[in-house]
């Protein structure tokens, strides 16, 4: 339709109007059904007809009217504007050709004709100053051409008193008040339409980008949180600043549920990241968690996202602190069997020794930070996998005052010795005699931690109070606590009764030596 026919908006209108003449006629039965088709029609016209260029190509979902209206407007509009305009650069060209041609011509008269003294005219030695920018006017012309589609786009598609703006309150409606519309199908069908529409505007998608992702994360139905974390995907290639802050809600649908979500999600964020359309952070630790993902397919797919990570320079090693602090914090809920998993496959990717030097450092501090014991072993662990050259080893020997104090722990006591069992079969002689220092000093700190941990926890258990134990009876620890109560009570009257017996002592002492000096006075 919007290929053959010359004023396709007008046509798609006269369908809209169509599809709301027979809603308005159907009964309340077949009125879900309506709906769903409408908007499905209406999100396909506007899609269709605001595509922009070379965006068609990229796109995962867009499959509707909205597409043809995208795609009337890229591939139609702007391109019959570009065509046309190529043709008038070519005419140009072919009159500045022509031009020329005469000019070359006079000259070639003039030289051979006996009149000499004549100098030159500028325009035949510096050209016609115009023809200079010539080269300018095709690149400004295709950005007019592209700001003014962006304008239709932004003003004219979706919002003013376009057809397709009266069908939005509608859309919103159900999607605001899922409760209200019992069928999934219509909410799925009015979930995408709000998506395409975003598509169009980014005024527009700036304004529902907060239901849209209300919508994605609390709907019930697998279907159309499938659906929106592809349409997410989609609204990030085209708008990236916008949905850079709502990154995070689309990690979060890593772990969601349904299989369906967590491989449309994989998906998604696996081709935004290595396009460079949003930045690696540490929100990245959920995807490492899909290398043990219950489902295969998700699985290989984590694997083969890292594996063209670890290619892209700098980016894996970059995340690597980050992925081990995260996934070691006991709020994740990571068991350590399933975090060895991941980080023997994802430090098997760490190939360049630059890399596993600076890695090993950063570990070993981040054991100054760590507050529990199965930190700790995930720390101790990941030092212990690494192919230790001479380098990584004299790292890991300076840094070992890192550690020195969780060596009451025997996985990490275990981990620590093993890689210096390792490093100890480097060859350079001087390397092997730092290790079998370090070793020393770690027995040392070893038996010194386990002393001093064993210890605290004494006084730890001393420090616990003891409770009356209940014989049988359920009122031993009351009257033991009223006991208590009560002797506290008689030795605060005991206290009060001694205090006042000796205020009384002094008083009638006092009263003694004031008779004393009157008798005295009347002796005198």
């Amino acid at each position: 339709m919007f290929k053959l026919s010359d004023m396709p908006d007008e046509f798609a209108a006269r369908i809209c109007k169509k599809l709301v003449a027979k809603i308005a006629e159907k009964e309340e039965e077949q009125e879900a059904v309506l709906l769903r088709r409408m908007f499905f029609v209406v999100g396909h016209i506007a899609v269709c007809q605001v595509r922009m260029q070379g965006f068609h190509r990229k796109m995962f979902f867009i499959h509707g009217t909205f597409l043809l209206q995208l795609n009337h407007l890229d591939v139609s509009t702007l391109g019959e504007l570009k065509r046309r305009s190529a043709l008038r650069e070519l005419k140009a060209e072919k009159d500045k050709s022509s031009k020329n041609k005469r000019k070359s011509k006079r000259r070639t008269s003039s030289l051979n004709s006996p009149k000499q003294g004549n100098p030159p005219r500028a325009s035949s030695i510096g050209g016609n100053p115009e023809d200079d920018d010539m080269g300018c006017v095709g690149a400004e012309a295709d950005d007019a051409e592209a700001e003014f589609i962006r304008n239709v786009c932004e003003k004219e598609v979706v919002s003013g008193e376009n057809v397709l703006s009266m069908f939005v309150p509608m859309i919103r409606e159900v999607c605001l008040y899922p409760e209200n519309y019992p069928d999934p199908s219509l909410r799925s069908s009015a979930s995408l339409a709000l998506a395409k529409f975003m598509l169009v505007s980014s005024e527009f998608c700036d304004e529902n980008l907060q239901l849209f992702f209300t919508v994605l994360e609390r709907s019930l139905e697998p279907t159309i949180r499938a659906n929106l974390i592809i349409a997410a995907g989609d609204l990030s290639f085209r708008y990236p600043n916008p949905l850079e802050p709502w990154t995070p809600r689309m990690y979060a649908c890593l772990r969601d549920d349904a299989p369906l979500v967590r491989s449309n999600t994989i998906t998604v964020l696996t081709h935004l990241i290595l396009n460079d359309m949003i930045k690696v952070k540490g929100q990245i630790s959920d995807m490492a968690l899909c290398i043990v993902d219950e489902q295969e397919k998700i699985a290989n797919m984590a694997k083969l996202f890292f594996t063209e990570l670890a290619r892209k320079g700098n980016s894996l090693y970059n995340v690597m602190p980050d992925i081990v602090s995260r996934l070691s914090d006991p709020e994740a809920g990571v068991d350590e069997e399933r975090f060895r998993d991941i980080m023997k496959y994802i430090i098997s990717l760490i190939d360049k020794d630059k890399h596993l030097e600076s890695l090993v450092e950063k570990l070993c501090h981040r054991f100054h930070v760590t507050t529990t014991e199965r930190q700790w072993r995930d720390l101790a662990f990941c030092l212990s996998i690494f192919n230790y050259n001479e380098k990584a080893a004299k790292k890991f020997m300076d840094n070992y005052g890192c550690f020195t104090d969780k060596l009451h722990e025997d996985s990490v006591y275990e981990a620590v010795c093993t890689i210096l069992t390792g490093c100890k079969k480097l060859p350079r002689q001087e390397l092997k005699q730092g290790v079998e220092e370090v070793m020393v000093k770690i027995e040392e700190a070893r038996a010194k931690c386990v002393e001093d941990h064993t210890a605290g926890t004494r006084a730890r258990q001393f420090k616990k109070p003891t409770l009356v134990p209940n014989n049988g009876n359920g009122n031993a620890n009351a009257n033991a606590g009223a006991k208590r109560r009560s002797s506290r009570r008689s030795r605060r009257k005991t206290r009060s009764s001694v205090e006042e017996s000796s205020e009384d002592e002094e008083e009638e002492k006092e009263n003694v030596r004031e008779q004393q000096d009157v008798d005295m006075f009347d002796e005198d």
